[in-house]
């Protein structure tokens, strides 16, 4: 089943919206290798030079102008295996990096004037000049490549067009998407270019939301922004039929874990064994923060957690989003399976 020949698997959705518990159980089929978040620049330091300029969010091809070698070469090496460098050197940027504010990387990457930024920020400056690309492992056996993401949903289209990966799209309800980045106490995790924000609300044709905005608009904004991108970006390339698109719904993964996964395993051609079944079931039991463990019967309502004034607030920002609008199951499209 899973072997060479076989296209990578690439699993991409908003921040908390499950993609690290999905990711994780599809790698865990026998004969996979797993690429975590090769893009976040808040722990990879080559993704923090690779995205310099490139902000938080990259959206390349989006309007023609973006190209980046090194951007490029990130993904090269994420689809090839590739997950660090290893060594002392390695090891040591990867801690100054991971020691700096989220709020200076998200700057440092969407800086235009990035030597005047870095001027100022030392420290990230020479883990960005420092850092080198990953390199793939060394191994007798290839391998099934499975890459996900959570900061890539503005460059789906340019990844699926040039490493044709099978892409896993997951999608869940955005008011327990927000109320999961509030319990964090994120903000809205970096600065997306204006021109870009505005070129996508017209092909959704919506209206930007007006500044100034409170911490409540902001989150919500940006979940319902980066939701619609997913799916935007999703249905265009099922559309064209390219590199095969795959939709998963995160309640359905709660509701019914090992059916869902089953088919889901079935479709990407991966082997489903008591291993992968242990795993899953595992999962179901309390866990806070990023871990991965969860009780299933009480995701579906996260929303619950938010004060009825908040809650109230935040869904007349996500009312903006009109693909993003009732149940969760009306909106994603059928799983190609």
């Amino acid at each position: 089943m899973t072997g060479r020949g076989s296209p990578p698997i690439f699993v991409c959705g908003v921040p908390r919206s499950g993609t690290t518990w999905l990711a994780r159980v599809l790698a865990r089929a026998p004969g996979c290798r797993y690429v975590h978040e090769p893009d976040n620049h808040h722990h990879r330091p080559f993704a923090l030079r690779a995205k310099r300029g490139l902000g938080p969010f990259p959206a390349m091809d989006l309007d023609g102008r973006h190209r980046s070698d090194r951007f490029t070469l990130l993904w090269e090496a994420a689809f090839a295996g590739a997950e660090g460098r290893g060594g002392r050197l390695e090891a040591r940027l990867r801690r100054r990096l991971m020691a700096s504010p989220s709020a200076l990387k998200d700057g440092l990457v969407g800086a235009q004037d990035a030597h005047g930024y870095a001027l100022l920020r030392p420290t990230l400056s020479l883990v960005q000049r420092l850092a080198r690309p990953p390199r793939p492992r060394r191994s007798t056996t290839s391998g099934r490549v499975v890459v996900k993401s959570v900061q890539a949903m503005l460059s789906l289209e340019w990844i699926t067009g040039r490493w044709h990966p099978i892409t896993v799209l997951i999608q869940r309800e955005p008011l327990n998407v927000v109320a999961s980045w509030l319990a964090l106490g994120w903000d809205d995790l970096g600065p997306i270019p204006r021109e870009v924000e505005e070129h996508l609300c017209r092909r959704w044709g919506i209206d930007p939301l007006p500044e100034p905005r409170s911490l409540v608009e902001r989150v919500a904004w940006r979940v319902g922004f980066l939701a619609s991108a997913v799916l935007d970006a999703g249905k265009r390339l099922a559309a064209r039929d390219e590199g095969g698109i795959v939709f998963v719904r995160h309640a359905d993964l709660c509701a019914r874990p090992f059916e869902t996964f089953r088919a889901l395993f079935e479709r990407l051609d991966l082997e489903w064994n008591e291993e992968v079944e242990a795993f899953v079931r595992d999962s179901n039991r309390p866990g806070f923060g990023y871990d991965t463990h969860r009780v299933w019967s009480e995701q579906p309502t996260r929303w619950r957690s938010l004060e009825p004034s908040v809650r109230r607030r935040v869904e007349v920002v996500l009312a903006r989003f009109p693909a993003l609008t009732g149940d969760e199951t009306a909106n994603v499209p059928q799983a190609q399976w």
